[in-house]
């Protein structure tokens, strides 16, 4: 119940000032009309669009009856590709969700071990090299990495397609473009995690008992330190699939970032909205299970 009511005194008011938002988009970008016609249109064109398109009517008005296409699924046309712009959208979610996922788990499977074992050597040379690497990690943006790999692995070595998504080799470059950067930021949240657990009283205790090192950091340390690392995957993710826009652009990814940058040069307003509204949707529904995700880790973690 107090999980329902999280959902109802928050998420709604957020899908709304969202909608309205995206909404707005319209009128920011400029006149709907000017923009679906030809520059020779005359001005009894564009009125006549308008009236049919409804853009005459009050300004709530019109929002109302977008919130009621919106619930149906409906964003409208999208003016260069003449189709549906849901269906649009919905057609290329599915190759970025997949490398934002890849991407995801190539950051958890290099960041884990990493930033557990450089909590573990803490001091050292090898702690230091570590979290030396993970600031230059975060600091190396998307589309140089995108290039570097580009060059030294489909170029000096051809060993990776550059460009499309037909194969499993097409995943390599642009997921470890996409996840390098959220591995250096998960290996010193990692490091600093389990730093943090591992002086606390109950793992000296357990060392005292006598139990194993690997038992004590994997079932005592590990387990209390996940919390904030279950929160950067949470927040992180929903960045990969709107950070993709530069690696699909790199790679040609036929993914919705790409879509999105071709939409927004072209003004093709009802595409952007499609995407805006997934993209937020998506970050709401994993904020939302990321939440629950903390009860099951820590069940004195309350919903009051």
């Amino acid at each position: 119940m107090a999980f329902l009511k999280k959902i109802l005194f928050q998420v709604i008011p957020s899908l709304l000032i969202l909608t309205f938002i995206i909404f707005c988009l319209v009128y920011v970008a400029g006149d709907p009309a000017s923009m679906m016609l030809p520059e020779n249109a005359t001005a009894a064109d564009r009125e006549a669009l308008r009236e049919s398109l409804g853009l005459n009517e009050p300004f709530l008005t019109q929002y109302t009856a977008f919130l009621g296409d919106l619930i149906r699924g409906d964003f409208g046309t999208s003016l260069q590709y003449q189709q549906p712009a849901t269906d649009l959208v919905l057609s290329r979610l599915t190759a970025t969700l997949s490398l934002s996922l890849i991407a995801m788990f190539i950051a958890i499977v290099i960041s884990i071990p990493l930033g557990i074992y450089a909590a573990l050597k803490r001091n050292t040379v090898l702690d230091f090299l570590i979290s030396g690497v993970s600031i230059v990690g975060k600091a190396m943006p998307n589309f140089w990495i995108g290039i570097m790999l580009i060059l030294f692995l489909a170029v000096i070595f051809p060993i990776f397609p550059v460009s499309g998504a037909s194969s499993p080799l097409h995943f390599v470059l642009p997921a470890f473009t996409l996840g390098i950067a959220l591995a250096a930021e998960m290996t010193r949240l990692t490091r600093a995690s389990v730093l943090e657990v591992i002086e606390q009283e109950f793992v000296q205790t357990a060392r005292a008992k006598g139990q194993k090192e690997r038992i004590v950091i994997g079932k005592h340390v590990f387990l209390n330190a996940l919390i904030p690392i279950v929160t950067i995957i949470g927040l992180q993710f929903p960045q990969l699939i709107g950070g993709a826009i530069v690696v699909e652009t790199v790679f040609s990814w036929p993914g919705i970032g790409r879509l999105l940058l071709t939409a927004m040069e072209n003004s093709d307003m009802a595409v952007v909205q499609a995407i805006v509204f997934v993209i937020a949707f998506i970050t709401i529904t994993v904020n939302l299970l990321t939440d629950l995700l903390y009860r099951v880790l820590d069940p004195r973690i309350k919903y009051d």
